[in-house]
C-alpha cells in the first residue's frame, strides 16, 4: 500500500499531474481537476491490480493516493507561485 511508493509512484504522480494539466490547457474546468486527477489515480490502480503488481485493495488505495498526491501538488504548486 502506502510503504510500498517508490519511484515509479513519484514519476505516476508527475504523470497524473501532468495530464490533468493539459486537460486544464484544453479547457477543462479547474473545479473538475482534482476528480480527473483521482479517476486517473484510480485507473492506473487498476492497470496495477490487472497486471498483478498489486492486491485489488492496494491497487484501489495507491491509486487513489496517487491522485489525491497529484491534486494537491497541483494546487500547492499554484499557491506558492501566486504569493
Amino acid at each position: 500500500m502506502i510503504e510500498n511508493f517508490t519511484i515509479s509512484s513519484a514519476v505516476l504522480i508527475a504523470l497524473i499531474g501532468g495530464i490533468v494539466s493539459a486537460a486544464k490547457w484544453a479547457g477543462l474546468p479547474s473545479k473538475y481537476a482534482g476528480l480527473l486527477s483521482i479517476g486517473i489515480g484510480l485507473l492506473l490502480g487498476g492497470v496495477a491490480y490487472m497486471s498483478g503488481v498489486e492486491s485489488a485493495y492496494n491497487a484501489i488505495i495507491s491509486g487513489a493516493v496517487m491522485g489525491l498526491i497529484a491534486s494537491g501538488a497541483y494546487s500547492g504548486t499554484k499557491a506558492f507561485i501566486k504569493k
